[in-house]
């Protein structure tokens, strides 16, 4: 099954992103593997890589729906009063 936001140019980037991020951290100093790299990791993979099943995300999939449009909502919101419209 395939989501729409698999579809979108933004999911497909940010894979791709993340293993170039991965074949970039192979390049840093071994001292910075388990902090810097860690870090960077931690980042990177929060993004789009598929570390759960299809099944897994189809039965979190409205949570995750409801927490995206309250976070855009609140970030309408912010913008909004730093414009001054509200």
């Amino acid at each position: 099954m395939t989501y729409a936001f698999e579809n979108m140019r933004a999911w497909q980037e940010a894979r791709k992103l993340v293993v170039e991020v991965y074949r970039l951290l192979d390049g840093f100093p071994k001292f910075e593997s388990y902090a810097l790299c860690d870090q960077i990791r931690r980042a990177i993979v929060s993004v789009p890589l598929e570390y759960i099943g299809n099944e897994q995300l189809k039965n979190i999939q409205p949570q995750i729906d409801v927490v995206a449009r309250m976070m855009n909502g609140l970030r309408t919101s912010l913008v909004q009063k730093i414009n001054g419209k509200q």
